[in-house]
């Protein structure tokens, strides 16, 4: 293949990969739920500049929080009469439904730990599986060097049993010693590359020392984690109670999308959320070709690499989603009697990084929008906080 045949087929490799991963990500936002839809409001705001892109022809205030009242409520309508809710005024959760689990309890102080790690030089300590270490590598292929085949003296950090190298690689290493140099040969594997796949290779591998953390002692926790704990009992008391917090904050929100129902939605509201949906995707893709180009992408569907018929799709079922989700929100959050003030709205967003303030928020979706999208984060917080653990 000639070089620039070899680069126009990269360069298009590259752009289809580009549309792959949009699509992926998009299937991921549509699987993972509403906190999604924060993360593109957040996007739109800080990012695309409404007034720019539309030239001042859409009062895009208007648009978010049509349907909407300035509470954030679906107006003139019971919200009680299109959904069906559990009792959240005592809400229970069993504890071994939020327990923390003790391997990801050790997990999380290990990588404490490994922050303070250090890279040991001793010939004498030989290493074994699971052990971190530095390597540096130089391979041939036929006695001849290949790209990616060269650690370029730089270098190279190495879990040993990872799996991260090629068959053989890290096996290979097993059992060597610190400071040594030495030879191995492996065989990369068949579907590899085309240059490379089947092929046997030689490494020559220096190990130029091995990764110890220190353990968590008492004199660990008070030098590095004093902010937590004193000791290393507390501390890892304090990182179960952590894991805990957040599989609570996990459990309310699996409760509000698994155990509660949208029966109907009021006249015209899920035709507004699927031109909402559009929207908000139109927008990231015109924003795209505005700032780099059209680049082959004529219509939207194309930019997300589906066909007209799946994009249509997407946006009914994205739709679906988001308006399910608030509509439950709004039903758990009349339930328990909660309210927002506009600086509890304008804190909600600056913690999703909108920093402009409460007015600049505002002119873009409105009062009755940007407190609907706060309501979710306040009803999960509630539950969160005075839900009753039951052992």
């Amino acid at each position: 293949m000639k070089k620039e045949n070899k680069a126009l087929a990269k360069k298009a490799k590259a752009e289809a990969q580009k549309k792959a991963a949009r699509k992926d990500r998009l299937k991921t936002i549509l699987l993972i739920g509403i906190p999604a839809l924060i993360v593109i409001a957040v996007f739109l705001t800080t990012v695309i500049d409404f007034k720019a892109l539309f030239n001042g022809t859409l009062n895009t205030s208007k648009f978010f929080s049509k349907y909407l009242t300035e509470e954030g409520y679906i107006e003139n309508v019971d919200i009680n009469d299109y959904v069906t809710i559990g009792d959240y005024t005592n809400f229970t959760i069993a504890h071994a439904d939020i327990a923390a689990d003790e391997d990801e309890i050790q997990e999380r102080i290990q990588k404490e730990l490994d922050e303070e790690r250090e890279m040991l030089k001793v010939k004498a300590i030989t290493v074994a599986e699971g052990d971190t270490i530095n390597i540096d590598f130089d391979g041939t292929v036929d006695g001849v060097p290949f790209e990616g085949g060269s650690s370029n003296d730089g270098g190279y950090e190495l879990t040993l049993g990872s799996g991260k190298m090629i068959p053989g690689f890290e096996e290979a290493i097993v059992g060597h010693n610190v400071g040594e140099t030495f030879m191995i040969d492996v065989t990369f594997p068949e579907d590899y590359s085309e240059e490379l796949g089947g092929k046997a290779a030689v490494f020559e591998i220096k190990i130029n020392g091995i990764y110890q953390a220190p353990e968590l002692t008492d004199e660990f926790v008070q030098e590095h984690l004093n902010a937590y704990a004193d000791t290393a009992e507390e501390y890892r008391a304090y990182v179960r109670e952590t894991i805990e917090k957040e599989n609570i904050i996990a459990y309310v929100k699996n409760d509000i999308t698994e155990s509660n129902t949208v029966n109907s939605y009021p006249a015209g509201y899920f035709e507004h959320l699927e031109k909402l949906t559009n929207f908000v995707l139109e927008s990231e893709f015109d924003y795209y070709v505005q700032y780099y180009g059209d680049n082959g992408y004529d219509e939207v569907h194309d930019y997300y690499n589906m066909t007209e018929e799946e994009y249509a799709e997407y946006v009914s079922e994205k739709a679906k989603l988001d308006g399910d989700y608030y509509m439950i929100v709004e039903a758990i959050y009349r339930q328990l009697g909660l309210s927002l003030t506009a600086t509890e709205v304008t804190n909600f967003w600056q913690s999703q990084g909108i920093l402009d303030g409460y007015e600049a928020l505002i002119d873009v979706y409105g009062v009755p929008y940007a407190t609907r999208m706060a309501m979710a984060e306040t009803v999960i917080d509630y539950l969160a906080e005075n839900a009753v653990i039951a052992e």
